[in-house]
């Protein structure tokens, strides 16, 4: 179970006079995405609900709600992955180890590829190419699937090399870590704008706000 910053957006969540935005996850924005999330989940006080080690005292209700905000920052199909998870501790974690994995690049996927032919060649067995492909493009993260399935309209793999599929698989992630480069950026930007005295309602000298 990283950018498009998130086209889509879920519902404004309210704070007292405060209006608190939860940005989408999707294929592009998972570290961005988090960063927001943890700041939104700090100023509600669920922090410890997806801490390291959460809170055994964590009332239920600010669990219910931290689990409430995550939900409705995903898209559905994570959704229906995570429904069985009864925390939000759990959830968090379940998300993390799917979007973590997402992050491997191309280059490990072709050279995971490459020790398969390696053992097939050891054994006298040979891959052709296009089994080589095949097995590529039907190993890369959910992220991948738009050049995918560009690659298996558009392009004859029968005819081409291994060596073009992963050309054609890295120019796609070099796309992808510049979107997500530049939705951090902004994330991060906004953050500092709104300043932490702003989202926690006390001023600089320690003073609450009226």
């Amino acid at each position: 179970m990283a950018g498009n910053e998130g086209d889509q957006r879920g519902q404004p969540i309210k704070e007292s006079h405060m209006s608190l935005e939860c940005s989408m996850l999707n294929t592009t924005n998972y570290n961005n995405w988090t960063l927001r999330l943890k700041e939104i989940f700090r100023v509600h006080g669920m922090l410890q609900a997806i801490e390291p080690r959460p809170v055994s005292t964590l009332k239920q209700k600010k669990d219910n709600m931290a689990i409430a905000l995550l939900l409705q920052s995903i898209p559905e199909e994570l959704v229906v992955q995570v429904s069985h998870l009864d925390t939000a501790k759990k959830i968090w974690d379940a998300l993390k180890t799917q979007f973590i994995k997402d992050q491997e690049s191309i280059n490990d996927y072709a050279a995971k590829t490459s020790c398969i032919v390696s053992k097939a060649a050891s054994l006298g067995g040979a891959c052709e190419d296009k089994k080589l492909v095949r097995k590529l493009l039907g190993s890369v993260p959910h992220k991948f699937i738009p050049i995918v399935s560009s690659i298996e309209q558009f392009a004859d793999l029968k005819i081409m090399s291994f060596q073009e599929g992963v050309r054609r698989l890295k120019t796609y992630e070099e796309r992808l870590k510049g979107a997500e480069s530049t939705g951090e950026a902004q994330g991060k930007l906004l953050l500092h704008q709104n300043g932490p005295s702003q989202k926690s309602g006390y001023n600089g000298k320690g003073k609450k706000e009226l």
